[in-house]
């Protein structure tokens, strides 16, 4: 009989798989033996305070309330009339309280993803954080991100250099943190794969279905076979890509408005790249369409997230253990309570003002 505790942690996945082959020798009676332990240690359990059902409400919150708020200030901004200067000024409100609590939510997300992606990547502890967990997180730390970019070029200008310098350095802490999860997805992507039958390779294709037909009953096919799921890893790089040109360009806006402002190169530079934001945002479709492009690639980047978190479930479901990811705790209700001032800032400023 394997001794299945030595199965319970997966600490660096070489050193696993000769483990594997020391208890079970890859054969399907003993690894079905060592089901619970072996299928914990490498897809997880789930950690609720990364993919839990309250902490996936505050990414959607965070998607649907730029959203909106983005679409109504673009909108609103055509009309001239009384009503709808309040309407514009509710809704400058409610981005204002919105970048604030947003940003404050994805350095929150940035940094439990960066906990949980190192202990992982270095091998120091797995406990509830297998290899679907961290697809989750290297997603979230990506989605995060997203919802910050239209509210912060509507603010911009609207607010002054004193409102608008805090901002971008909260925009330039999220994408900064942002920056390891992004490596670890890029070495996971490129590197080479421990399973296979080629050449480095620790594990054959063959003894590794073994695992994944004990741990899912149909051994991972259907996600497999998810056309949006196998895209998963170039749809989270195009997005940090867009956050990142992003970032870029309002960094270039920076330019022309420090000590240096008077010289007449740096000068020319920064009246260049106003005018041509100016140019960008007299164009309503224009400004639509680059709106769309960070909700888009949320939206499909949530479809994967739940996708998985349904494949996590199926999991623990079929180990006849409970799933934790549909439970309420302490995180959860703070990953949506956070987004509670801007729909307070907005009630105050339609109807008590």
């Amino acid at each position: 009989m394997p001794d299945c505790t030595r199965l319970s942690e997966l600490d660096g996945f070489n050193d696993y798989a000769k483990l594997i082959e020391e208890e079970t020798a890859w054969k399907s009676t003993e690894l079905e033996h060592c089901q619970f332990e072996l299928c914990s240690a490498v897809y997880g359990t789930g950690n609720p305070d990364i993919s839990g059902i309250g902490v996936a409400l505050g990414y959607i919150f965070a998607t649907g309330i730029s959203a909106l708020l983005s679409l109504v200030a673009v909108v609103v901004g055509r009309w001239q009339s009384a009503r709808a200067y309040r309407a514009a000024a509710a809704t400058t409100t409610g981005l204002q309280s919105f970048y604030q609590s947003a940003t404050y939510f994805a350095i929150a997300v940035q940094l439990a993803t960066i906990s949980s992606l190192t202990h992982k990547d270095f091998g120091i502890s797995t406990s509830d954080f297998g290899a679907i967990e961290a697809q989750i997180a290297q997603a979230v730390s990506v989605v995060c991100m997203l919802p910050l970019l239209a509210p912060l070029v509507l603010l911009d200008g609207i607010d002054g250099e004193s409102w608008r310098n805090p901002r971008l350095f909260l925009l330039h802490l999220v994408v900064a943190l942002s920056f390891y999860p992004f490596l670890s997805r890029c070495i996971q992507w490129f590197a080479p794969s421990p399973i296979g039958d080629g050449r480095g390779a620790v594990v054959s294709f063959a003894d590794w279905n073994t695992v994944e037909r004990i741990c899912f009953a149909d051994g991972l096919d259907k996600l497999r076979d998810d056309s949006l799921y196998a895209s998963a890893g170039i749809l989270e790089l195009l997005s940090s890509l867009v956050v990142y040109l992003f970032t870029l360009w309002y960094l270039l806006g920076l330019i022309g408005t420090g000590h240096g402002a008077r010289k007449g190169k740096i000068r020319s530079i920064h009246a260049k790249w106003n005018k041509l934001n100016a140019w960008i945002g007299g164009r309503f479709y224009l400004v639509l369409m680059l709106q769309a492009i960070p909700f888009v690639l949320s939206i499909l980047l949530y479809i994967i997230i739940f996708r998985l978190r349904s494949t996590q479930q199926e999991l623990v479901t079929r180990m006849t253990i409970g799933y934790n990811g549909n439970n309420w705790g302490f995180g959860q209700i703070i990953a949506t309570v956070i987004f509670l001032p801007v729909f307070i800032d907005v009630f105050y400023s339609l109807w008590l003002k």
